[in-house]
């Protein structure tokens, strides 16, 4: 352009002798100017700054579609819409939340106190309610159910705050609610005196994190611990009461605080009734008739934030051993009595506080669900049993995953694979105790699945110190007994078995299974029983066959747990069985009714962890549902596959950034960055160039934020900016 107006100038002078010289000289100037400015890439800058700022409206505006799917299932009405209500002011230089009236704080307990949150510098103080109130006199204010925390992401930090709930149902220690809204307002910038760009950018950016909220589902309770499985809660129970709200947070289950990272940024106000620590994932309540009185059915899935974020963005293990889509699921029954005695008020109910200890114990817990109320006596019964999900536990990442439906798995050297695997398998034996590995990777010759499933048998034959079985093999239920050890592994080709709708096969999965189920993991009963093991289950995504494979197994699960609740008696129970081994209905009405009411819970648990992984409801939905494949199944898996395509190729990759910045990691693009450096061989330098999953930090590790950059705007709000 430059060139073009200077040969044009030039031209001009030359021909148009009456064109007076002070004219040309301008002209002259001006085209100078215009190639100073290309030279210094001033036009060039802005042209990417402006692509910078379409990509993450694209992203942004694909956001809404997730929200929308799914906010389709109806709270149900709130039973005391007014406890825990707190309030949120804003000052121009700083923000005051006040803790809830409603219920009463322990009277033996320390005095409540107001948090207060510097907008420049991001100091958070407690001090006396008393004390606050002289800082927000004729401030404005807005009512909110809890301070997510604080968000520090490229651009800016920002204060998340929960605005809207929804009643889930409840357990005997408490209700459970979802996070129905959050709202974010900006602390301080990185970037001093921002230009419209930059500013435009931090709108975008915020505006991205606002969707994001809404897509993590994320569940809490005022008056429990929602990160602890029942059985852990009986444990923490006969611990030394702590004394405060801080000592209780600090003993909660910090895999499974989906917000862990923007708490730690207030730890001087742990102590606070403020603080809303939340779990993302799925819960579930369901009433069920049975032949010796009611049960409450609950399902709770719990998302560890350690390796967090998208599909092809996220694969396989880091080197501390966490792995990708790991999601704890806890299936619980309660015994219900057939004649329950009405509720005392819930006024003043719980008084554990937002960070609170477990409510142990019976009592306080009306419910709704189609019409009926649960009430829970002190001595409800209760029993559950907890599964594991996660990505394979070897260092892999899906490098040429871009616009393909299969791509091939990327795998790091054998040789850095042990040490992450070895981490992994002694933190869940920590956990759980016993652990059955069962992989459903595919391990046909053509399959792009087929290097991933034998480097995963070569490294469990080295765990285990028995080799795996060729596939193929007959089950051989007798030798796999002399095998079991603390660790156990069952390989089982789903789509070999059941493959091309030979669904029916599915009693071989339980036949390969259900002994390990019942010796090496049982099931917990309040104050009878302990869960010694649990089942850790994977296919490559860990959401399709995983969900199909955990629903069979948590059906057989449920007929021991009402067996030993009194429910069900031990013929029934067999007689349940015999047909699950021969796929034929159950023998009884109620059994069936039980089956379908599970069956629907584990398929709306696999949409809702489908939905934060990928991006879709989960394949083989109608499989888990109904237990056979039909033709509008296979028609919607068609879709959601080209979905999951689409998304993950155009949507997720900006998404990613801000998960990992919302859980404090360093956006490090390889799938086994911190591990060991590979040897140098031509032939495995190409792994890692071009992938899109994400490094870790160590869990513990402190993450750094800006503290000394000002807030532009008084209130905090949102700014407007259209690219």
């Amino acid at each position: 352009a430059g060139r073009f107006f200077n040969s044009f100038g030039k031209s001009v002078g030359a021909n148009i002798t009456p064109m007076s010289s002070q004219l040309i000289k301008q002209m002259r100037q001006m085209t100078d100017d215009f190639s100073d400015k290309v030279q210094k890439n001033e036009v060039i800058q802005n042209i990417q700054s402006k692509a910078t700022m379409v990509r993450h409206a694209a992203t942004s505006a694909a956001l809404p579609v997730l929200k929308n799917i799914q906010r389709e299932d109806s709270s149900l009405p709130d039973p005391a819409p007014k406890e825990w209500c707190m309030h949120l002011y804003t000052c121009p230089d700083k923000y005051v939340i006040f803790p809830p009236s409603t219920p009463a704080p322990d009277p033996a307990g320390k005095a409540p106190e107001a948090v207060v949150i510097d907008r420049v510098s991001m100091v958070v103080t407690a001090m006396p309610v008393a004390q606050a109130e002289t800082l927000v006199v004729a401030r404005t204010k807005i009512e909110i159910l809890g301070v997510v925390g604080i968000a520090t992401l490229e651009v800016s930090s920002y204060l998340v705050v929960c605005t809207a709930r929804g009643f889930v149902g409840a357990l005997p220690q408490g209700r459970v609610y979802k996070v129905m809204a959050c709202e974010s307002r900006v602390l301080g910038a990185k970037i001093k005196n921002p230009n419209p760009i930059q500013m435009s950018h931090r709108a975008i950016e915020q505006r991205l994190l606002d969707e994001l909220l809404d897509t993590f589902e994320m569940f809490f309770s005022h008056e429990w611990d929602v990160t602890q499985s029942q059985q852990r809660l009986e444990t923490m129970a006969a611990l030394p009461p702590t004394g405060d709200q801080k000592g209780a947070y600090d003993r909660r289950e910090q895999r499974f605080v989906w917000n862990h990272k923007l708490l730690e940024k207030m730890e001087g106000c742990h102590h606070c009734r403020v603080l809303l620590p939340v779990v993302a994932g799925f819960v579930q309540f369901k009433t069920v008739t049975l032949p010796k009185g009611k049960a409450l059915l609950a399902m709770i899935g719990r998302r560890d934030w350690h390796r967090p974020g998208y599909r092809y963005m996220s694969r396989g293990i880091d080197a501390e051993g966490n792995v990708s889509n790991a999601v704890e699921t806890e299936q619980i029954i309660i015994a219900l009595r057939e004649d329950p005695p009405a509720p005392p008020p819930t006024e003043g109910a719980g008084n554990g506080g937002a960070l609170g200890e477990s409510a142990n114990g019976g009592g306080v817990v009306p419910g709704r669900r189609g019409g009926e109320v649960a009430v829970f006596g002190r001595d409800a019964e209760t029993s559950a049993v907890v599964m594991m999900r996660g990505s394979v536990p070897l260092l892999w990442c899906e490098a040429d995953a871009v616009m393909t439906l299969k791509p091939k798995p990327d795998i790091a050297p054998k040789e850095l694979q042990g040490a992450p695997m070895d981490v992994h398998l002694k933190d869940m034996r920590g956990s759980y105790g016993n652990i059955i590995l069962l992989s459903l990777i595919e391990q046909r010759e053509q399959s792009h699945e087929r290097q991933l499933g034998l480097l995963f048998d070569a490294q469990m034959t080295k765990v285990t110190g028995e080799a795996v079985p060729p596939p193929g093999t007959e089950f051989d239920e007798a030798a796999e007994r002399k095998k079991r050890g603390p660790v156990t592994y069952i390989p089982f080709d789903f789509h070999s078995v059941c493959g091309k709708l030979a669904f029916r096969n599915l009693p071989k999965l339980v036949k390969v299974c259900v002994e390990a189920l019942r010796e090496d993991c049982s099931f917990f009963i309040a104050g009878k029983q302990k869960q010694v093991g649990t089942f850790r289950v994977n296919c490559i995504d860990c959401l399709d066959r995983t969900n199909v494979a955990q629903s069979v197994l948590a059906f057989r699960a449920a007929l021991w747990q009402l067996e030993a609740l009194a429910l069900i008696q031990k013929d029934e129970r067999k007689a349940c069985e015999d047909k699950v081994t021969k796929e034929e209905r159950q023998p009884y009405p109620w059994a069936e009714h039980l089956d379908q009411t599970l069956k629907h819970m584990w398929a709306d648990h696999g949409d809702a962890i489908s939905l934060q992984y990928s991006g879709t409801f989960a394949l083989k939905g109608d499989l888990t549902r109904t237990g056979k494949r039909t033709v509008g199944g296979l028609v919607q898996d068609g879709i959601s596959s080209v979905k999951r395509c689409v998304q993950n190729n155009f949507a997720d990759t900006h998404r990613q950034q801000v998960v990992e910045a919302f859980h404090g990691h360093p956006p490090v693009i390889n799938a086994w960055a911190g591990s060991p450096k590979p040897p140098k061989d031509p032939k495995e330098e190409h792994f890692g160039q071009g992938a899109q999953t994400t490094a870790q930090t160590p869990k513990d590790a402190p993450t750094e934020h800006a503290t000394n950059h000002a807030a532009k705007e008084d209130n905090g709000t949102k700014e407007d900016a259209t690219p």
